[in-house]
């Protein structure tokens, strides 16, 4: 009895080599890339500050486009979000994006809606924001969010957690409405 266990304990344990030492090769051969991205345009259709107290109100649009340079592996994107910010990584507006899988060798744009509606400031915030606009150009950052995981075939790999920053988009302002625009692409 005891021959036809350590037998069978040896297939499995031979079954189960065969499987790591595949996906080990699997992997080292395909060797993920992280996906790339790149702001195309972006606009700020809303940027009112009160003046008598630190209350914003603003409404961006971005196009964000994200790159899969991997060869034979999907990305798929699950727990995603985007944030603007101002200054030293002020969250000004936070939005979730649903979920998608974007396949190898292929760019995804996504329409990126942020808005705050009478946002409380800090003093120091409002103030800086607004000698900006006074300036004629604010610069924001933008910060993307996901729980990426590779995939291939049946295969798919665990899930990575990931931060896209793209910390200089320009807008340059219209004196007359106050609405702003991306002054170039971007790449983060």
């Amino acid at each position: 009895m005891k021959p036809i266990v350590f037998r069978i304990l040896a297939c499995i344990a031979f079954i189960a080599c065969i499987v790591v030492m595949t996906l080990f090769i699997i992997f080292s051969v395909v060797k993920p890339k992280l996906p790339e991205f790149r702001v195309d345009s972006a606009s700020l259709t809303v940027l009112n500050l009160n003046n008598t107290e630190p209350y914003l109100t603003a409404t961006w649009n971005v196009t964000l486009v994200i790159t899969n340079p991997n060869h034979n592996l999907a990305i798929a994107y699950d727990a995603v979000s985007a944030s603007v910010m101002y200054g030293n990584d002020a969250v000004l507006a936070r939005t979730l994006l649903q979920p998608f899988l974007q396949k190898s060798r292929s760019d995804t744009a996504l329409q990126i809606h942020c808005a705050v509606v009478n946002e409380f400031l800090h003093a120091g915030l409002a103030a800086g924001l607004a000698s900006d606009r006074a300036n004629g150009s604010v610069q924001f950052g933008l910060a993307f969010w996901a729980l990426i995981s590779y995939r291939a075939g049946i295969f798919q790999s665990s899930d990575y957690r990931l931060k896209a920053n793209c910390n200089a988009l320009r807008f340059a302002f219209s004196p007359q409405d106050g609405t702003g625009a991306l002054l170039n692409s971007f790449l983060c």
